[in-house]
């Protein structure tokens, strides 16, 4: 264990400091952490980084110097102990709350040691990690303010055992670490915001999920070859890691309906008893094929420029947003999504789609059959929401909320 706590670091010019603890696991919390980083630096302020460890994610080399590990190697057992799905993981739950207070205490001590004056208030953005660390350190830690990015509720679950007799002092306790004017959330759609409003008030502020609208896509044709997918089937993408409210059997039994059957490509990690390849033998459904896999970054232009239409089938009470509806519009690919109310509200807006009614399988045909046959052109609209959710608008939003 090579702790670099000592290591020589450059003058915080700008005050901002991303805070990263779960930058060593496979998800989006690293990948959203350097775009911010590169969106940032593009404004002029060169933020540096704070991570637990390097691990599975690895660093940019233009951004190496800007990135400070707790540890330079994830402590001894701690990789095994973190490995599996993540609902599966033993001692997951404590093991964020270690990573996020030695994050959190690295930040502080950068912070303290590289202020450009004694009247300067740094910011510590986290991006991921445990956010009741977040919501203590506010009271110790009063010459720093806090930002924390939300990727879903707060004190959600079911209120049972002592979880039910603690909920109304942590709301409290919630309530008072905001008033202190050192703490905001940042969410990504309104929905969300609606459901922690009555808890923080006005500090939890839609940023929504970014993308890089920049980035040069392949074409249909270049994309089959390096995935070595038929050149001339009508392919319908699901996309993202497998969760429990996806709705595999409603697509599958929708696309069945149809004359010729869409290959249907899932491409992601199986986290959940939701296995696709399970629901495609209960289906029978003749053409698919399963990618069980953390996608990396570089290879998920190919798999969105490969398909004709991306699937979000969810389950009707599914209330969040999703990250794959933008990433649909980075790779400027049209989707089919369950009429939920995110969903719907952003089809209203960027009319680059079209949705079906949630679990009816024949309303999704419909929609497959339109998407397939009429070649409704969506573009326009995908470039307009890719725009509006690229990473240089969502740069401008979290520098107003910095200062």
């Amino acid at each position: 264990m090579n702790d670099v706590l000592s290591k020589p670091v450059p003058p915080l010019h700008s005050g901002i400091l991303l805070v990263s603890p779960a930058a060593h696991y496979p998800a989006h919390n690293w990948s959203n952490t350097v775009a911010l980083m590169r969106a940032l630096g593009r404004k002029g302020q060169n933020v540096r980084t704070v991570i637990f460890s390097t691990g599975t994610e690895t660093i940019p080399p233009e951004l190496t110097d800007r990135v400070d590990p707790v540890f330079s190697r994830l402590p001894p057992g701690w990789k095994k102990v973190a490995a599996g799905k993540w609902q599966e993981r033993r001692f997951g739950a404590l093991m964020n709350l270690c990573e996020t207070v030695a994050c959190l205490f690295k930040a502080a001590s950068i912070a303290k040691r590289t202020r450009r004056d004694a009247e300067t208030r740094a910011v510590l953005h986290f991006i991921g990690g445990s956010y009741w660390v977040v919501v203590l350190a506010v009271f110790p830690f009063r010459r720093i303010r806090f930002v924390y990015s939300l990727y879903g509720g707060m004190l959600s679950g079911p209120a049972a055992g002592w979880k039910a007799r603690l909920r109304r002092q942590l709301g409290k306790l919630l309530r008072r670490a905001v008033d202190t004017g050192r703490l905001d959330f940042t969410c990504e759609n309104e929905f969300l915001r609606d459901q922690l409003a009555p808890l923080v008030g006005t500090h939890i502020h839609v940023i929504p999920y970014a993308v890089d609208e920049d980035e040069p896509l392949p074409s249909r044709e270049e994309a089959r070859r390096r995935l070595d997918l038929p050149p001339d089937e009508k392919i319908v993408l699901f996309f993202g890691t497998h969760r429990r409210e996806k709705d595999y059997r409603t697509a599958l039994n929708g696309c069945g309906k149809l004359p010729g059957p869409p290959l249907a490509l899932f491409v992601g990690k199986v986290i959940s008893s939701n296995d696709p390849r399970e629901v495609i033998a209960e289906c029978r459904y003749p053409k698919a094929r399963v990618v069980d896999e953390f996608v990396p970054e570089e290879m998920t232009k190919y798999y969105f420029a490969a398909a004709d239409v991306v699937a979000l089938p969810y389950e009707a009470n599914f209330s969040r947003g999703s990250g794959v509806l933008i990433e649909c519009c980075r790779h400027l690919r049209p989707m089919i999504a369950s009429a939920t109310p995110y969903f719907s509200a952003f089809l209203a807006r960027y009319p680059c789609g079209v949705t079906y009614v949630p679990g009816d399988s024949a309303s999704f045909a419909d929609a497959m059959r339109r998407m397939l046959a009429d070649r409704l052109d969506f573009r326009a609209e995908l470039e307009r929401a890719r725009h509006d959710h690229s990473w240089k608008a969502a740069a401008e939003r979290y520098l107003e909320l910095y200062s």
